[in-house]
């Protein structure tokens, strides 16, 4: 509970400083890992594993309305919403803002924090029963660098491999695509996010 509270006042202060300045390699509509400022970055360093995991900067078209974000499951080869329900959905107005997860086992739950409408929204997804982890290997990958958002195209933030293979090959996100590269793993979770051009109830 403790540290959940300390994340929570970590996110507040990350996402209500989300402006980071544009550079000439950003398309002009982006998502990507965050640019943190100095201060930031020695915050982050104070308060070690009480820090958000991931934390991504982001800019989007005027005509985007809302945002998805997914916790999907690998079964049978095909990418399906985790056990317990994996998707929330945010309405969203402005241009720039920031996601920030925070997990362990993203198939035992995740929070999320978005900062919206001047704002934070925050979401923890949590399950009844936890995966049991004994024996597996761990292997996790992040979106690395600045990807264009195109609405409507769900992009993959995170990827989670449990296995009893040792040998757990690391595909950055961009694997979503390609789900038959994590065949013989016992569990594959991704994280993803969508903007749209409609509000939640259309």
């Amino acid at each position: 509970m403790k540290r959940w509270l300390m994340t929570l006042m970590l996110v507040g202060m990350l996402l209500l400083t989300a402006c980071a300045t544009m550079t000439a390699d950003k398309p002009e509509h982006y998502i990507g890992p965050a640019e943190l400022s100095e201060s930031e970055r020695a915050l982050a360093n104070l308060l070690g594993e009480n820090y958000p995991q991931q934390v991504f900067d982001f800019a989007v078209p005027e005509t985007v309305e809302s945002m998805s974000v997914r916790v999907l499951q690998l079964l049978d080869g095909q990418w399906v919403p985790a056990s317990g329900g994996g998707t929330v959905g945010v309405t969203y107005t402005g241009q720039k803002g920031r996601i920030a997860l925070d997990y362990d086992t993203l198939g035992d739950g995740v929070k999320v924090s978005i900062q919206k409408d001047g704002g934070i929204y925050r979401m923890e997804r949590t399950v009844p029963e936890q995966i049991d982890t004994a024996g597996l290997s761990r292997a996790q990958t992040w979106l690395s660098q600045v990807v264009e958002i195109v609405p409507g195209q769900e992009i993959p933030l995170a990827i989670q491999i449990l296995s009893s293979q040792l040998d757990i090959p690391l595909w950055g996100p961009e694997s979503f695509a390609e789900p038959e590269k994590y065949a013989g793993h016992e569990h594959v979770f991704v994280v993803t996010v969508t903007f749209n051009e409609q509000d939640l109830g259309e």
